[in-house]
């Protein structure tokens, strides 16, 4: 399997044990507060890709319950939970490299850590893709692990399990959403919890709105 194939394989496998961890995983909520603050549409339609399990949908949907949830990821077993715990949310098997599929516009567009299992190349071509499927004046929330490539490489889990990650400066962030047409409205940092066998690392959240031009 290459990287890509082989980090969707321990997301399946692990879809269960990453719901229990992260579906209400308080060290992040403000910066889903912030999505809300931003997206002041009446019944918004929201596309969340590599949606996991539904855990940041989940969370706004509670406070704003009029937003419409449409949710990708490429692992069908974190899609079925999405579905279970999101009843009034679409959700599909769908590729992030392969987000342009989709043939309707969105107000919001979420990409919570979907980012570090792309390279740079994939994430340059999913910036573009999110542009395209954003209303005018939409909003972006990015998040992805703060670094450069020098600190890419697989990471294994105590169990075995290997994901490939893949860092981000943000200057390369940056100019891939001012090359579509995103302007950056904040970012935000938090260190990420430190988990075996890991290095500590910066968790980097960028807001953007597209052009209205």
């Amino acid at each position: 399997m290459d990287k890509y194939q082989t980090s969707v394989a321990t997301f399946d496998k692990l879809a269960q044990q990453y719901q229990d961890r992260y579906m209400e995983f308080e060290h992040y909520f403000d910066t889903y507060d912030a999505i809300c603050d931003l997206v002041t549409t009446s019944n918004a339609k929201i596309l969340d890709i590599g949606c996991g399990p539904a855990n940041i949908s989940s969370y706004l949907l509670k406070k704003r319950p009029d937003f419409q949830v449409h949710g990708t990821d490429l692992s069908p077993a974190m899609v079925e939970l999405a579905k279970t715990n999101v009843k009034g949310g679409c959700f599909e098997v769908l590729d992030s490299r392969e987000i342009c599929k989709i043939d309707q516009k969105f107000d919001a567009v979420i990409c919570g850590f979907n980012a570090p299992y792309l390279d740079e190349e994939d994430v340059a071509q999913l910036i573009t893709d999110i542009s395209s499927l954003s209303k005018p004046n939409g909003v972006l929330y990015f998040g992805t692990m703060e670094g450069s490539a020098f600190d890419n490489g697989y990471q294994t889990s105590l169990t075995g399990d290997q994901v490939y990650i893949h860092y981000h400066s943000y200057p390369f962030c940056l100019a891939q959403l001012q090359a579509n047409g995103l302007e950056l409205i904040e970012v935000k940092r938090k260190m990420m919890p430190l988990q075996a066998n890991q290095l500590q690392a910066i968790a980097m959240f960028l807001y953007a709105r597209k052009s209205n031009l």
